[in-house]
């Protein structure tokens, strides 16, 4: 059995709603007193363009690299073809260990899906970070707040599904922005 699977249903959802608040796995391990490969069981993936949103997929079980192909293949390429034709696409993604795998690398060739080179430990440049923070608000700014993690999943999903094009546009026209202002910054947080 899977360490996220003897969590308790609350555990998870905190683990979840830490992730929303833009902790990282390590922090949220550190304040959950968990250990840090339980914590990255259950995250959220999801992903965005210029042109509009992908699905927002919940994770709860053990992510590796074969699940994140199955996430590429089923999520990602789609909203690609559908945003993007047949291509060419630019693809950006930190570089965790499961975004890095040979089985990660060999999706990529064989898709014809062009990486976007990317700095590790650079979370205050991924543009997906900035969205985590405003579906963070958008989930405080709910009346009730969900009492299971089947509440939680649902809420999430939701808010995902209504934040207006506007945002996500903004963030990806200010990313040449926010990498200046890092190499101005000579790689120090900005």
């Amino acid at each position: 059995m899977s360490k996220s699977k003897e969590l308790s249903e609350f555990d998870r959802g905190s683990i979840v709603g830490c992730q929303l608040c833009g902790k990282s796995v390590r922090e949220i391990a550190d304040i959950l007193q968990n250990p840090k490969s339980t914590v990255s069981d259950v995250i959220d993936r999801g992903c965005f363009s210029f042109f509009g949103m992908g699905p927002l997929v919940p994770v709860i079980g053990n992510i590796n690299s074969e699940m994140h192909e199955d996430i590429l293949d089923n999520a990602a390429l789609p909203t690609l073809w559908q945003y993007f034709g047949e291509g060419p696409f630019l693809f950006q993604q930190d570089n965790c260990s499961i975004h890095t795998s040979r089985l990660a690398q060999t999706w990529f060739d064989e898709m014809g899906v062009q990486k976007l080179d990317w700095p590790s430990q650079s979370p205050d440049l991924n543009p997906i970070e900035h969205l985590w923070d405003e579906l963070e608000r958008r989930l405080r700014s709910q009346p009730n707040q969900p009492s299971s993690l089947q509440a939680l999943t649902s809420v999430v999903m939701d808010a995902w599904k209504t934040i207006p094009m506007v945002t996500y546009q903004k963030l990806v026209e200010s990313l040449p922005k926010r990498v200046q202002a890092v190499i101005h910054a000579k790689g120090e947080p900005t």
